[in-house]
């Protein structure tokens, strides 16, 4: 377990990244390609910044709904955080 990190604002940008792109495909691309932007970033390339993160659940589901509404979706992180959105 590592805690989520806050350097380099890696969480805040990850979890913004996920959000902005939520009308592009599923939960899982959107985390995905996240997640990528800060593997590209040689201050969060390390997968400390962004390898804690996972969907539970079906990630082929869309984050938003037609009607800007989020999905029903878990993410946790590696010390058993577990966020709910959507309910």
């Amino acid at each position: 377990h590592w805690p989520a990190p806050d350097d380099f604002e890696a969480t805040g940008r990850l979890m913004t990244g996920m959000f902005s792109r939520a009308r592009q495909g599923s939960v899982g691309s959107a985390l995905r390609q996240s997640q990528r932007l800060l593997m590209d970033d040689p201050n969060t390339s390390h997968p400390y910044y962004w390898g804690g993160f996972s969907i539970v659940g079906d990630a082929s589901m869309p984050l938003l709904s037609a009607g800007n509404r989020a999905a029903p979706i878990a993410a946790q992180d590696d010390t058993g955080a577990v966020a709910v959105v959507g309910q």
